[in-house]
């Protein structure tokens, strides 16, 4: 069959009936025509979401620099790919645009990376309830991965982020326009870099985020007029400060001749 057929994949529909076997099979019958691939379970219930995110037991090239936690191995209910399953990728995703990975559980760090490292053309990453470290996978898109234009990252309380990976992250990915990190370990200078390191960012997601208080809104809400940003989610910010919060929308006023509009927007979304 013309590969051209295998250019969309999307397995998220069967994943109680597919396996590493089935996935490689559909990566090699698509050669280098791999567009995009989705695979995991999309809908898991809190109890499959709480148990992917258990700390990590993976072993990581730089685990001399990386203080890594144990932890039980529980694999998602229904899955049964193991934690080396995307390694066809290293041979299939130089022309991959688009990777979906939902609730896999447990995966081999270095076998990730290596996999994401030959998807050079890579603009759309979602990665949901997988149990490893994100941060080394922040620094592998600023280095090999600079054409990313949307991230879903949820980060389930695997360890820290740090400012060198910040700013690597916003200097190299330029094009960013969409960017959900859910309960990362960030704080508000962090926080700031992300929101106003992009130029062309419509969209941010920092929900669940544990250490903001809401300062980094005092310089957003002065630039407003500048900005791109459309779309800013903080929920579930335990940190959060209200007032910093009213002044940012207080200051949103100030900064635009239809006040009530840009007020009614912002409070849907913030």
């Amino acid at each position: 069959m013309d590969p051209l057929c295998y250019s969309h994949i999307d397995l998220t529909k069967a994943f109680k009936y597919v396996d590493d076997r089935v996935l490689h099979t559909l990566l090699n019958r698509s050669g280098k025509q791999l567009r995009s691939l989705k695979l995991g379970r999309v809908d898991a219930p809190g109890s499959v979401f709480r148990s992917s995110c258990l700390p990590p037991l993976i072993h990581y090239r730089n685990s001399a620099s990386r203080s890594l936690k144990l932890g039980r191995d529980a694999p998602s209910p229904g899955c049964f790919f193991t934690r080396s399953c995307l390694d066809p990728l290293k041979l299939t995703g130089n022309l991959l645009t688009s990777l979906h990975i939902y609730f896999l559980g447990f995966m081999n760090m270095d076998s990730l990376l290596d996999s994401l490292s030959a998807c050079s053309n890579l603009t759309d990453l979602k990665i949901v309830g997988v149990n490893v470290l994100l941060e080394p996978i922040l620094e592998l898109l600023a280095r090999k991965c600079c054409l990313i234009e949307h991230l879903f990252l949820d980060n389930c309380y695997q360890g820290m982020i740090t400012y060198p990976t910040i700013k690597l992250f916003v200097t190299n990915c330029l094009k960013i326009t969409s960017l959900t990190l859910l309960d990362f370990r960030l704080n508000d200078a962090m926080a700031q870099i992300l929101v106003t390191g992009f130029r062309i960012l419509k969209y941010i997601n920092l929900s669940n985020t544990a250490g903001i208080t809401g300062s980094f809104l005092r310089n957003l809400g002065h630039r407003s007029n500048d900005s791109p940003l459309q779309t800013l989610i903080l929920r579930d910010c335990f940190s959060l400060q209200e007032r910093e919060v009213v002044e940012f929308l207080n200051s949103l006023i100030g900064e635009t001749s239809d006040p009530l509009d840009t007020l009614m927007y912002q409070a849907t979304t913030v």
